[in-house]
């Protein structure tokens, strides 16, 4: 899969996908400094899933109805770890999910993982 890792998440989440085999860039590398919707579109126009633990993401979607190939949330804040440990934690609940992420909001938690089609009318 391909991913576009928000720059308020580390490297350790960049280095986790790519070393799992996934395509992914850090914004920090591309584009530093881009607001939410710059990301989105960002990841929109290379057909990157975004991952980040910003919930601006899912208004950007829902209430905006902008497009997105997919978006991963991993609310860092909610485990009790090291940066490293809950990127190993998120790339493994990712590669779990498969593509059920793409066209999907998904949020990794320390304890469950859920999903919501990112549906269009």
């Amino acid at each position: 899969m391909r991913f576009l890792v928000d720059e308020c998440l580390s490297r350790h989440f960049l280095v986790r996908l790519l070393h799992a085999g996934h395509d992914a860039v850090w914004v920090q590398d591309v584009c530093p400094a881009a607001d939410d919707k710059e990301v989105l579109e960002l990841a929109t126009g290379e057909d990157r899933t975004v991952i980040s633990q910003d919930w601006d993401f899912g208004e950007l979607v829902f209430r905006l109805a902008l497009p997105a190939k997919g978006i991963v949330i991993v609310p860092v804040h909610t485990f009790e770890a090291s940066l490293d440990t809950v990127a190993a934690y998120a790339v493994d609940i990712i590669g779990k999910l498969g593509d059920s992420c793409l066209g999907s909001l998904t949020v990794i938690e320390p304890h469950k993982t859920r999903q919501r089609p990112i549906t269009r009318k």
